[in-house]
């Protein structure tokens, strides 16, 4: 777990208290469309569509709100949403299932608790109260317009790379592992894997967290952030600003047999654009192909060098 700008513990009183934070704990943030394939997994373990059922991803409404894609198409299959990252789709998804369920869900992946991890000053903020759940928060929750830190974010993907289990998380080593527990069927977990190695693949939204010789299975997303404002009333308030951003990127590898789960959040992007994609990913692609080399994880894809050679004979 790291932060920057960081500081130095000898001299801390120099540094202001922002680069003094442990944000991945700290923060809450609003995890934008690195939620998707959360509520999506439910939909498919729930049968009540297939990783190629095709849904029509035209802009529609939900409530008094308009939800379209940046990049729209007119229909995709459920791997295509995750692939392309459509609102559209993970919100159609979502609203498959009824608000109890999708509520039970986001608690069983431990969204609604601190990890109790064994670090301190976690902030945690809960879900909302059902009898205030409507039909536009449950399709605007599945491209991510929830509160959670990034550390929860993190331990909601284990129930991908543990075969539908969610994992304990710990900062204190232990002689055995805590055991997990099963919020997916096994194969859903499976069937989620693959879709989301499309994301890092040629078509996805992730190509730039790709790693030469190992399949990666991840997801990007981007949110507009939350700033506070005194109203003419001289109350403050908060207000989404559109020229304010976060970038995210989540991933594992190898897809298979995962060993690794890293996440990237930059705040505030200043130069390459604010996507996930572009501005989290090189770094995510760059701390997991190091940590996959310290662990002695070996390849499980060609590496492009061979490929390149295997084409000219």
């Amino acid at each position: 777990m790291a932060n920057y700008p960081t500081f130095n513990p000898q001299e801390f009183n120099k540094y202001p208290a922002e680069n003094r934070k442990n944000t991945a704990m700290m923060d809450v943030i609003e995890p934008g469309s690195t939620a998707k394939p959360l509520i999506i997994m439910k939909t498919l373990d729930e049968g009540k569509v297939k990783p190629h059922t095709v849904l029509n991803t035209m802009p529609y409404t939900v409530g008094n709100k308009l939800i379209k894609d940046s990049h729209p198409y007119a229909s995709l299959t459920v791997e295509g949403v995750i692939q392309k990252s459509s609102n559209v789709g993970s919100s159609k998804l979502s609203l498959m299932l009824p608000k109890e369920v999708a509520r039970e869900h986001y608690i069983k992946l431990g969204l609604d608790e601190a990890t109790n991890a064994g670090l301190p000053a976690e902030s945690t903020y809960p879900l909302r109260k059902l009898n205030n759940w409507t039909p536009l928060d449950q399709a605007t929750m599945s491209y991510g317009y929830f509160p959670v830190n990034l550390l929860q974010l993190v331990r909601s993907y284990t129930v991908f790379t543990a075969d539908g289990q969610l994992l304990p998380v710990t900062a204190i080593k232990r002689d055995m592992p805590q055991a997990g527990e099963q919020v997916i069927k096994p194969e859903t977990a499976r069937q989620m894997r693959k879709m989301m190695q499309s994301v890092t693949e040629k078509g996805g939204t992730g190509t730039r967290g790709a790693i030469d010789g190992y399949s990666v299975g991840a997801k990007s997303g981007t949110a507009t952030l939350q700033v506070q404002y005194v109203g003419k009333d001289g109350k403050t308030r908060s207000r989404y600003d559109n020229t304010a951003h976060r970038g995210l990127f989540i991933g594992f590898a190898p897809v298979e047999n995962p060993r690794l789960i890293v996440a990237v959040a930059v705040e505030r992007p200043r130069a390459n654009g604010y996507y996930g994609g572009v501005v989290a990913a090189p770094a995510f692609a760059e701390i997991m192909k190091g940590s996959l080399s310290l662990l002695g994880v070996p390849p499980d894809k060609p590496l492009l060098a061979d490929e390149k050679k295997a084409g000219k004979k």
